[in-house]
């Protein structure tokens, strides 16, 4: 991996169901289209990109919009990628959209919207 600008993505660690090890994820805000894009690392960490590389189909994320975090949300003994997003553009709300397990799919395999009102990160 070539360094590159943090406001472009952010590295985020998670626990694999198959290798049962912790494992490095690097996701990209934008790629062609305005798509994100997930990137694994391999799990010697030398293999990057082109180990796992796919296109989801969240859009028009930034830096500032919201932030990448992984956790056993659902109880399954490994990690699941989410999206926090700090405004939600229907909700005024913060939303959490879970990926599915191949991490394609953000928006509308299981979005939750919170009671917890919208915020700016940054005041």
């Amino acid at each position: 991996m070539q360094s590159s600008n943090p406001n472009s993505g952010t590295l985020v660690p998670m626990h694999n169901a198959s290798t049962k090890q912790d494992g490095l994820t690097y996701v990209l805000y934008k790629s062609y289209g305005d798509a994100v894009e997930i990137h694994k690392f391999s799990p010697d960490l030398q293999t990057f990109p082109g180990y796992y590389d796919v296109a989801t189909d969240l859009t028009r994320v930034s830096a500032t919009s919201g932030i990448f975090v992984s956790a056993d949300f659902l109880g399954r003994g490994y990690d699941q990628l989410a999206y926090v997003l700090y405004n939600g553009s229907n909700t005024s709300k913060v939303e959490v959209h879970l990926f599915n397990p191949s991490l394609t799919k953000a928006i509308g395999f299981q979005d939750i919207p919170s009671i917890l009102p919208s915020f700016d990160p940054t005041q």
